[in-house]
């Protein structure tokens, strides 16, 4: 008999493969410690996304979009605490200019949608912007910048 864990690990691990059939993530070499683990990797830095709703006709799609998206933002979490922990090396003007900003707004979702597809455009253009600038010499004081904006509803 499975256990609710290795019905979650299967599903997940058929969901990776699909992405990795569309070439979305590829088999990260070197990673596991032991042969029963694999690792991942995204593909392209050009970004991806998916919607909830694209996985949630099965229980096991909806687990592994809930265990996808935690892992997400464990992983982005991480990533900020480190930050904070050695801002003062980066230095005044990189403390200066990174931010941390809440909004509380009123939106429908069509609103919410709209506005996630103007974050994402001007994040691509930023984005754009930062690799012509590299691949034209301009790496001076250039190091990589992680944003990260969520938008979601709650009820105070």
């Amino acid at each position: 008999m499975q256990t609710d864990v290795e019905a979650v690990t299967a599903a997940f691990g058929y969901h990776l493969r699909k992405l990795a059939e569309h070439g979305f993530v590829a088999q990260a070499s070197g990673q596991g410690a032991d042969g029963r683990e694999r690792w991942w990797k995204v593909v392209s830095e050009a970004g991806w996304g998916f919607r909830d709703s694209d996985f949630a006709d099965t229980p096991e799609g909806a687990a592994a979009v809930g265990a996808v998206t935690r892992g997400i933002f464990d992983t982005r979490v991480a990533q900020y605490r480190s930050y904070l922990d050695q801002k003062a090396a980066w230095g005044k003007a990189w403390s200066d200019a990174s931010f941390s900003s809440e909004w509380l707004l009123d939106l429908t979702p069509a609103e919410l949608a709209e506005m996630s597809d103007e974050l994402e455009e001007l994040a691509r253009r930023w984005r754009d912007r930062g690799k012509a600038a590299k691949a034209a010499g301009d790496t001076d004081d250039r190091e990589h910048v992680s944003v990260h904006l969520y938008g979601f509803p709650f009820r105070p």
